[in-house]
């Protein structure tokens, strides 16, 4: 696709096919994603894809850490600290989101069912990605951030979807082990990825983005 078609067609699917991609194709996205400029080419990305019975474990695990509440996050989560502004849009993103799942504020336990749905989304496929510890992290934040981008990107190039989710990162601390992560290596965001079900109601909502001119400030 034009790199513009790109960029207009990406968004984070709430619904997959249980098809699975070819390790070939998963490689692809892999190598386009490693393209990613980092600081001083540091490349301090360590990525790991979980897909099959594994994921199936994840999903239940997730699950019951929900249930008890054992969140271990690396990094901040919720948005609390947000500025108003940025909670807003939050909000109202999740509002267009419950709606067309006719969830409802009073609905709890339909609330509570929501969130377990939202571990992977019924895809076949999760990268999650990590990087060490460094100082503040900030650097490599944002090295990971573009990586990630590139990785979302390639998957809507070669006709596949992604979303990535926080709340993959709220057992940060399990998942390590599981995954034979080094306790120093932490952990940013997860993607679920996979085809999107194009069938789903949840697929035809597409969050919308302010006018550039609410947040960039030219200088001359």
């Amino acid at each position: 696709m034009e790199f513009a078609q790109v960029l207009r067609q990406r968004k984070s699917v709430r619904a997959f096919q249980s098809t699975l991609l070819t390790q070939a194709q998963i490689n692809l996205v892999l190598e386009e994603a490693q393209l990613a400029p980092s600081s001083q080419n540091t490349q301090p990305w360590q990525v790991h894809i979980v897909s099959g019975n594994k994921l199936a474990q994840l999903q239940e695990l997730f699950c019951q850490l929900w249930d008890k509440q054992e969140l271990t996050p690396d990094f901040t989560y919720g948005l609390d600290a947000y500025p108003e502004e940025n909670k807003v849009r939050a909000q109202e993103t999740a509002k267009l989101f419950a709606d067309v799942r006719n969830i409802y504020r009073g609905d709890k336990e339909a609330r509570f069912n929501a969130i377990k749905e939202n571990y992977f989304y019924g895809a076949p496929h999760a990268a999650f990605f990590f990087f060490p510890s460094v100082g503040d992290n900030v650097r490599l934040a944002f090295d990971l951030g573009l990586y990630v981008e590139n990785f979302l990107l390639s998957l809507t190039n070669h006709g596949f979807a992604g979303v990535p989710q926080t709340m993959l990162t709220v057992f940060a601390e399990p998942l390590r082990e599981i995954l034979g992560v080094e306790p120093n290596y932490k952990l940013i965001i997860g993607v679920s990825f996979g085809y999107e079900d194009h069938n789903a109601p949840v697929n035809q909502v597409k969050s919308t983005r302010v006018p550039v001119e609410q947040v960039v400030k030219f200088h001359q």
